[in-house]
């Protein structure tokens, strides 16, 4: 089951062409901010957070942590970073670049509908 929406969430993300648009290194804050708003309009069971961590010198990254209740947590990277592509996948099996992360402050600022 768990696996059903999360897919169905990829998709969604996938096929969006405001989301889409986005999908590039270096837009990883408007990609994630963009994929909030379209996951909480059509999944309002999904509890959707944006993390960021830190990559190298300058460089941090965002990207989206998606837990649907009583299921493991989900992670939705869809621009990837450096030489990183992005992922989809449960966050237990999430890359290292992706593993120290914390709250994005998208969390705190307009919840991420922009």
């Amino acid at each position: 089951m768990e696996r059903d929406i999360y897919l169905s969430i990829a998709d969604m993300l996938r096929d969006c062409k405001e989301v889409k648009s986005q999908a590039k290194k270096g837009h990883c804050r408007t990609w994630t901010a963009k994929a909030i708003s379209y996951i909480s309009a059509n999944f309002p069971e999904a509890q959707i957070e944006a993390r960021e961590v830190h990559i190298s010198s300058g460089l941090d990254h965002t990207f989206l942590r998606v837990v649907v209740p009583q299921e493991r947590s989900y992670i939705f990277d869809g621009t990837g970073v450096e030489k990183f592509g992005p992922y989809f996948g449960y966050e237990d099996n999430a890359p290292p670049h992706l593993r120290s992360s914390h709250p994005d402050m998208i969390n705190y600022v307009g919840r991420g509908r922009r």
